[in-house]
């Protein structure tokens, strides 16, 4: 791995300038996506190390014109042309935004967008999606947890012999949900995060009972630390109320979840909240829809594509690249990445088909 990964780095240097050229005469720009910033190894959720950070910014401001994030997606209603352009934008209001990132941004006078997640506001705790990594990584067994009910196999949960009504409790074949669907760890997630906020809450509240040797949750921004923020730095959005899934939401959910944080924020910071960023670039036609009639502006996704004059502003692109190696970025945000990606997933299906 660590050989491949050489050799990517070698050809990004090489043909990655040819490849953001040949970007910039389609007339396309890119939105940067990032999460977390921070010195300190998070294996649940693994932030971008500052210095790699300032690196990536040292090299996105050679080879782009880096906007406001207002100026592009103005540009981007506008009709007008992206070409060269890149904007950043942070998910999840983690506090170490305000510790490692900001300071990188303000001395280069970069806006960035960042989108809030209202109930991880409320409570301080933080995503579900990295809580649920906890949980994985570090439940021990018990009675209740992954490996725990020995007498627990094939058929255990309609048998009853797994513990009812609350989930996190687990067969050895996957764990077990509210309603008794036994779900493989590489499902869960999808699951959980089409779940109601109180389903999925008690869930992971019960599941984070097992947790052994588990480091303290990050932090999160509160909303007082929000409001005092200087809005010409920042253009403060919405990520939803719960982090939903809410391209797998029934439109009632989603609803709730897009309206619900836009009315919390635009009363808790006292401005407009135009832009809505989809919990792990998951959105269908309802979402599009029901985002438009909540208010938003633009909204968010996460495809790993450039943005071009066809973008819909509901569903404009980003390339998440918090963890991508400098020396990479312009293949990862040229396209060049995905569409191998591309390529291998087609070139598999043939030879399984």
């Amino acid at each position: 791995m660590q050989a491949l990964r050489r050799m990517l780095a070698a050809a990004g240097a090489v043909v990655g300038p040819a490849f953001l050229a040949a970007q910039r005469r389609r007339g396309a720009g890119v939105v940067a996506l990032y999460h977390r910033v921070s010195p300190d190894p998070d294996p649940s959720y693994p932030p971008v190390r500052p210095d790699v950070f300032a690196r990536h910014l040292d090299y996105l401001a050679r080879s782009f014109a880096l906007l406001p994030i207002r100026e592009f997606l103005d540009r981007r209603r506008a009709g007008r042309a992206l070409s060269g352009c890149c904007a950043l934008t942070f998910d999840d209001g983690y506090r170490d935004f305000r510790d490692h990132a900001a300071p990188a941004l303000r001395k280069r006078g970069i806006v960035v967008g960042h989108y809030l997640v209202t109930d991880c506001l409320n409570t301080g705790r933080a995503t579900w999606n990295l809580r649920l990594n906890r949980v994985l990584r570090w439940s021990h067994p018990s009675s209740t947890l992954r490996d725990g009910n020995k007498e627990a196999g094939p058929g255990a949960a309609a048998s009853g012999r797994i513990p009812s009504g609350g989930a996190a409790s687990a067969t050895t074949d996957g764990w077990v949900l509210p309603n008794g669907d036994c779900v493989s760890p590489a499902d869960l997630k999808d699951r959980l995060g089409s779940l109601s906020p109180e389903a999925r809450e008690a869930w992971l509240l019960q599941a984070e009972a097992g947790l052994s040797g588990a480091p303290p949750e990050p932090p999160l921004l509160t909303l007082d630390e929000v409001r005092q923020w200087d809005p010409g730095t920042v253009e403060w959005g919405s990520h939803t109320t719960s982090h939903a899934n809410l391209g797998s939401c029934p439109p009632a959910l989603i609803e709730r979840e897009l309206r619900g944080s836009r009315e919390l924020l635009e009363q808790a910071l006292g401005r407009e909240i135009r832009v809505i960023s989809y919990p792990n670039g998951s959105y269908s036609p309802d979402v599009l829809r029901i985002a438009a009639e909540a208010g938003y502006t633009e909204g968010f996704a996460v495809d790993q594509q450039e943005v071009g004059a066809g973008a819909p502003l509901l569903a404009i692109p980003r390339f998440d690249i918090g963890l991508m190696p400098e020396t990479m970025l312009a293949l990862e945000l040229s396209g060049a990445l995905s569409a191998g990606r591309g390529a291998r997933g087609r070139l598999r299906g043939r030879r399984s088909g």
